[in-house]
């Protein structure tokens, strides 16, 4: 709902004869929080996760929209202040990144595409969890050795992989997948990875239906 909000506000400005608005973009903070977690409490996360998407969105010339988000759920230790919450939660002890966030639109569409495709081929959880379980642990050698591995046990285990590995390989060398080399400023850390983004996102997207290949 996120990205179709932010993607037609852009796209309508852009294509408006109103010469005031065609440069207007639109930045959102997404929250999917568990039920008993205080309105109050969401509010200041949201609040934190707008600043993030409204900073990325400035930072390019021109402007472009963009979103941050986060999942709470029963068990996870937040605090009001998402930056220090970050920087302990996604990095792991070799100071490797495990977030991409805040995202551009075209990269949060991707996300959203390759997770529908991943839940249409119904790609085991376990083995998305391990591989959640591998970057966090780290270090990148460890963790790429451990992805290749099980990409490559059979063929079937090839195909499933494909939608997961299109994702992380886009536009960057397979050599240190699922992490590669943060060449952008936006990045605090050497290596980064946006698997733990796909995966915190997965059972909130629905399977693409027969047909689609990506939306």
């Amino acid at each position: 709902m996120a990205l179709r909000i932010c993607d037609e506000f852009e796209r309508l400005c852009r294509n408006s004869k109103n010469s005031s608005v065609k440069d207007l973009t639109l930045a959102a903070g997404v929250l999917i929080a568990h039920v008993t977690t205080p309105v109050y409490f969401s509010r200041n996360i949201v609040k934190g996760l707008l600043k993030n998407a409204k900073r990325l969105s400035k930072t390019n010339n021109p402007a472009i929209s963009a979103i941050d988000f986060q999942v709470i759920t029963a068990d996870t230790a937040i605090t009001e202040e998402i930056k220090p919450f970050r920087e302990q939660a996604y990095h792991n002890r070799f100071n490797e990144g495990l977030t991409t966030r805040p995202l551009k639109l075209e990269e949060m569409k991707k996300m959203i595409g390759k997770t529908r495709q991943l839940r249409k081929a119904s790609f085991p959880k376990s083995q998305l969890y391990a591989l959640r379980d591998a970057v966090a642990c780290g270090p990148q050698p460890r963790a790429t050795n451990y992805y290749y591995y099980q990409q490559a046990r059979n063929d079937r285990m090839k195909k499933l992989y494909e939608p997961l590995q299109q994702f992380l390989s886009d536009g960057k060398s397979g050599r240190q997948l699922p992490f590669w080399k943060a060449d952008d400023k936006r990045y605090d850390t050497e290596l980064v990875t946006s698997l733990v983004d796909l995966i915190e996102i997965y059972d909130f997207v629905r399977p693409a239906p027969d047909g689609e290949e990506e939306r």
